[in-house]
């Protein structure tokens, strides 16, 4: 339930996309092999997110579903919000990857961060 929850919060997360080019930045500085450049990173935390689906399931018992029953008697929201969450994201991902392939970074506008992260780069 642990491993469940941890991986649902990060990814339900708003700004979880925003997130991103911080933590390919943490890659690429740790010398993480086969991380490619930004927009592979992209590309690659949709197949990260199939893993995580596959991982739920199968390695982690498949309690993510237990989350529907939760908001449908606390909330009356007859939905999983976290996995509905997290699917719009990678859609969204999808998305930007299919339109904008080399400036993703450029879509990505919650809370501020990207912004944050130019500001620290060009101080860096």
């Amino acid at each position: 339930m642990i491993g469940t929850a941890d991986l649902l919060g990060q990814m339900a997360d708003r700004t979880y996309l925003e997130k991103l080019p911080f933590l390919y930045d943490e890659f690429r500085i740790a010398g993480v092999p086969g991380i490619g450049n930004e927009p592979d990173f992209y590309r690659n935390t949709l197949n990260f997110f199939a893993m995580t689906v596959a991982r739920l399931q199968k390695e982690l018992g498949g309690v993510n579903r237990y989350m529907r029953s939760h908001f449908r008697v606390r909330w009356g929201i007859d939905e999983g919000l976290y996995m509905s969450t997290i699917e719009r994201s990678m859609a969204y991902l999808r998305q930007i990857l299919a339109a904008h392939p080399k400036d993703c970074r450029k879509y990505l506008r919650r809370a501020g961060l990207i912004k944050n992260l130019e500001r620290i780069r060009v101080t860096s």
